[in-house]
């Protein structure tokens, strides 16, 4: 699933946890992490898109996103893992996959043309053992 760009300006990033399986249980996924979901879609689950089109969801889906300043991008992730008190997620209530969604517009009339952030190597670890893919994502955004 890729971060949305609705709503994001030159000066303001998106940090997701996103959960997937077959068999997940959002509200024990929500337990698990101690984390409200901003959005949950269960398998099976027929819905009816913006276009009008009929879907049957094909995957379970959990999110957790909260956008920030750029400024306090790495000090989000932290806080965000941080607060995740079990041991891992992948294999729990259903969790085939998890991953850390970060998504940073560029913008062509802001002052940097970039950005920066800093994991550490204790974030990385923590990450890995908790089984979260880190997918880092930017776009010019007008």
């Amino acid at each position: 699933m890729n971060s949305q760009t609705t709503n994001i300006d030159g000066d303001t990033c998106a940090v997701a946890i996103l959960l997937y399986g077959d068999s997940l249980d959002t509200k024990d996924a929500s337990i698990l992490l101690e984390l409200s979901p901003t959005r949950t879609r269960n398998r099976g689950e027929e819905r009816t898109t913006s276009s009008g089109a009929q879907i049957v969801q094909k995957i379970g889906f959990w999110e957790h996103r909260v956008r920030v300043p750029l400024d306090n991008l790495s000090k989000t992730i932290v806080q965000m893992i941080s607060a995740i008190q079990c041991e891992t997620v992948l294999g729990r209530v259903g969790i085939e996959k998890a991953e850390l969604d970060i998504f940073v517009p560029l913008s062509t009339k802001a002052q940097k043309n970039g950005f920066e952030m800093e994991l550490s190597p204790q974030l990385m670890r923590r990450l890995a053992i908790l089984g979260f893919d880190v997918l880092v994502t930017t776009r010019i955004a007008e």
